[in-house]
């Protein structure tokens, strides 16, 4: 029992110093791909007086250019499923939710190597779309946000880390359609989506616009070129517009992500 307990001991240690060395600046490329679940909230007095809920499907790909102080990446998400009120199926509608990320972060000095802090910011764009049947009833939100943003990750034993994700926007750009959820203006831009997505931005002030992405994660370590991940993420979106002729909505998702990451 003795060998055995002692045997234990030397693996857990290992496996320590092996995740920890992880943690140590140096410089590399990485590229990741996600795919998971996407459950749904919505109220949106623009589209519908009643409360909307729904499951879709996630897809994610990033890259990262780690430096020895710091990283910059580029991310895009991509989810798409149905929502329908719990009184009725005839309200069953599709939605669409894109997002793009540019940005970076600081490396923080710790002397442990068994920490990362990261401190940084990106730009983000957020398009979230619903319709009913394709019949021009539909709503959408588009956001231009730029969002402070602070990543923690521990390394545990065995190769493996965890770690958590908080951002919110700073400064928020917001367009929505008009309460009638179609208008000529849209109709003239479909084939113009660049106006579509600037045409009639609103600075949204953090009175008028609350919102936050928290997301925690566990990493397996098969080698320093390979990791496992799984992921959850609270992404929670409320607008309470100041003109009174506009309609307010909350948005919250919880997402559930396995991924891939592979380092080079």
């Amino acid at each position: 029992m003795k060998k055995i307990g002692l045997l234990l001991i030397i693996y857990i240690s290992f496996g320590l110093q092996y995740t920890s060395a992880q943690f140590r600046p140096y410089k590399y490329h990485e590229i990741l791909v996600e795919t998971g679940l996407n459950n749904i909230y919505l109220q949106d007095l623009n589209f519908s007086p009643l409360n909307y809920s729904g499951l879709g499907l996630l897809y994610g790909i990033q890259y990262k250019r780690n430096r020895l102080k710091g990283d910059y990446f580029i991310k895009a998400n991509y989810s798409h499923g149905k929502l329908k009120a719990a009184i009725s199926k005839a309200t069953l509608s599709k939605f669409q939710n894109g997002e793009l990320q540019l940005g970076g972060h600081y490396r923080m000095p710790i002397a442990n190597k068994k920490y990362l802090l990261k401190l940084g910011a990106y730009y983000a764009f957020n398009l979230f779309y619903v319709d009913f049947e394709e019949q021009n009833a539909l709503t959408f939100f588009i956001t231009h946000d730029i969002r402070p943003n602070v990543t923690f990750t521990c390394a545990i034993p065995l190769n493996q880390s965890l770690h958590i994700d908080f951002s919110f926007p700073l400064l928020t750009f917001m367009i929505r359609p008009p309460l009638t959820g179609w208008d000529e203006e849209l109709e003239i831009n479909q084939s113009h989506p660049l106006r579509l997505i600037s045409n009639n931005a609103q600075l949204a002030s953090l009175n008028h616009y609350q919102a936050f992405d928290l997301q925690l994660g566990y990493h397996y370590h098969l080698s320093d070129k390979f990791k496992l991940g799984l992921n959850y993420i609270l992404a929670y979106r409320h607008w309470n517009p100041v003109n009174t002729l506009e309609a307010p909505f909350t948005l919250a998702q919880n997402r559930w992500q396995v991924n891939v990451i592979t380092r080079f």
